[in-house]
């Protein structure tokens, strides 16, 4: 499940890099990148994209379940043409990316029950959740290059100060949806005091740091305490 899942995302991972070559062209931190720089052909790019895809799904498909291969190949999907539009033409865009990210656990867990029941759409929503105010972080630091390249960021769309509140507000829901998971006999009630003490630093870094002088310093620490979440929360439903 793990390698062909891989290949499936790397796939994913090189057919978007392939329709935003151009935006990563006008953006600093993207502009080195294989495909902007000219260092990778188009015609590559995409047989290299295929090549991984459907290895991964072939890798899925021999060795795990149908329902967790259908989960995979929906992802690819949702994330190279869902996301690459909404991106393009929505401030909503970072929400609809969060469909694709959300993925992997179902995959996950589809594969060793082969069933789609209430958990499996509860880990979907923690994923989809958690994503927001990590990327809405990374939309205020990295909010010139959004400007460069002409995309409806929030950051860009509705502002900074509108992004913290959005920020704040997701970390919020994401603490309430992630505290159902032991309602469903998922996970144990030390899953659950874990979880409050994650998603309470969380929630205390955003609160405390809003009326920073430097919006950029206080987006890059909620990033990290996001990622710190993320392998809490990893580590919480793998334990108890």
């Amino acid at each position: 499940m793990l390698f062909g899942l891989g290949l499936v995302m790397a796939g994913a991972c090189v057919a978007n890099n392939l329709l935003d070559r151009r935006i990563d062209a006008a953006m600093e931190r993207t502009k080195r990148r294989a495909l902007p720089a000219g260092k990778v052909s188009v015609r590559v790019a995409g047989a290299y994209s295929a090549l991984l895809t459907l290895a991964g799904l072939i890798i899925l498909g021999l060795g795990t379940t149908p329902m967790a291969t259908l989960w995979a190949a929906g992802g690819w999907l949702a994330y190279v043409a869902l996301y690459g539009y909404a991106k393009r033409h929505t401030v909503h865009g970072t929400l609809v990316g969060s469909l694709s990210g959300a993925v992997p656990p179902v995959v996950g867990y589809t594969a060793v029950t082969g069933r789609l029941d209430a958990t499996a759409w509860l880990l979907f929503l923690i994923m989809a959740v958690w994503q927001m105010p990590h990327f809405y972080a990374i939309a205020i630091f990295r909010l010139n290059d959004y400007r460069a390249a002409g995309l409806p960021i929030i950051s860009v769309v509705k502002g900074v100060r509108a992004t913290q509140e959005q920020i704040v507000a997701y970390i919020l829901l994401f603490t309430a949806v992630a505290l159902l998971l032991p309602l469903l006999g998922a996970v144990s009630w030390i899953y659950t005091f874990g979880m409050i003490f994650l998603c309470g630093l969380w929630l205390l870094q955003a609160i405390r740091g809003q009326h920073d002088t430097d919006p950029n310093l206080w987006a890059r620490r909620l990033f990290g305490w996001s990622l710190w979440v993320l392998l809490g929360w990893s580590a919480l439903i793998a334990v108890y």
